[in-house]
């Protein structure tokens, strides 16, 4: 449960320097927009300037939530795979007649032990 609350935290420097870039980018744009493109006195002027610092902080936090997103599921798939790889390798060993029967009990408790811990990884990811 505990690392559910670091997801967010996890996330590197140049993460954060990039959202806030983008961030400000985008309301210093949305500011130069409303001065430059809307005629003189327009309603909508004075709104894109009232929503400009808004649009920064929600794109900036959109920024961090979508980069720590992505960087979840992709070590997802690279535990899936990984565990995939690991299953296949060991069903082999299991299955292999030239490996000895002594090696086998070992292959057969890493195999309980990889599948257990599968169950309990799977449980915690409902659990989110």
């Amino acid at each position: 449960m505990e690392n559910k609350s670091n997801n967010y935290v996890k996330n590197s420097t140049s993460d954060i320097s990039v959202a806030a870039i983008s961030g400000g980018g985008t309301g210093t744009l949305l500011v130069l927009l409303a001065q430059n493109l809307l005629p003189e006195n327009s309603p909508y002027e004075k709104l894109f300037v009232m929503l400009a610092p808004s649009a920064s902080v929600a794109i900036t936090s959109f920024w961090v939530w979508a980069t720590a997103e992505f960087k979840k599921r992709q070590r997802e798939k690279l535990i899936e795979k990984t565990l995939a790889e690991m299953l296949e390798l060991l069903h082999k060993k299991l299955a292999d007649p030239s490996v000895p029967p002594r090696q086998k009990k070992v292959y057969e408790k890493q195999l309980a032990t990889l599948e257990e811990k599968n169950f309990q990884r799977r449980i915690r990811i409902l659990d989110e």
